[in-house]
């Protein structure tokens, strides 16, 4: 069961909690909200990902986003989700939520083209996340 004493998709369906947040995942890409989402777990394991990585790979983008992640634990957030966003001047624009839920913290990575709005789909995709959690 889940945290609002609903069952697991994955008990109720058989699909596994991976299916379902790629899901939402690919759901929110096909909105053109991003190309690629990535979720982490806080060991740096991919829990999910939708999307191709196209020019910056996975290895740079686990990278930065754990780099990063040593920057949000140095500023002393314990708390919250918190966003960074990089610019790197290609048009492009990398999106590192962090957020945490009862057992681990989670690094959700988009990569997203132009000025797409994007914070309320990741208020929302943090929500599903939570209750398939």
């Amino acid at each position: 069961m889940n945290r609002s004493g609903k069952n697991h998709p994955s008990e109720t369906s058989g699909t596994t909690v991976q299916t379902e947040i790629e899901r939402v995942l690919r759901r929110y890409r096909e909105e053109g909200r991003w190309d690629l989402a990535v979720l982490y777990t806080s060991d740096g394991m991919q829990m999910a990902r939708d999307g191709c990585f196209g020019e910056i790979g996975e290895a740079p983008l686990l990278e930065i986003a754990f780099m990063l992640k040593t920057s949000v634990h140095t500023l002393g957030a314990s708390s919250g989700p918190w966003e960074l966003t990089l610019r790197p001047g290609t048009g492009s624009r990398f999106v590192f939520f962090f957020f945490e839920t009862r057992d681990d913290m989670f690094i959700l990575a988009v990569v997203t083209q132009g000025k797409k709005r994007i914070r309320r789909a990741l208020l929302k995709l943090k929500k599903t996340l939570l209750n398939l959690m």
